[in-house]
């Protein structure tokens, strides 16, 4: 059976994300922060989810509300 992992990597490449499959559900939120990002978004378990990153690459996060979501992102580039 053929590998079914994704991968995505930040702009600048010093954070790369894998996830073992294609997400079962995408959600389009229209918050203000998801709308200013214009992205689509997939969750997983944290568990499936899996971080390389280059030396001296640093991985920031933002949390707010009621703190069950987070946003990462390299600090870096910004890129989430």
């Amino acid at each position: 059976m053929a590998d079914k992992s994704l991968k995505s990597t930040c702009h600048c490449g010093a954070i790369t994300v894998i996830v073992p499959h294609q997400p079962e559900e995408i959600n389009e939120c229209q918050c203000t922060i998801c709308r200013r990002y214009a992205a689509a978004w997939a969750y997983y378990k944290v568990n499936e989810i899996k971080w390389e990153m280059k030396e001296g690459a640093k991985l920031s996060q933002y949390i707010w509300g009621d703190r069950d979501i987070s946003f990462k992102f390299c600090k870096n580039c910004g890129c989430v």
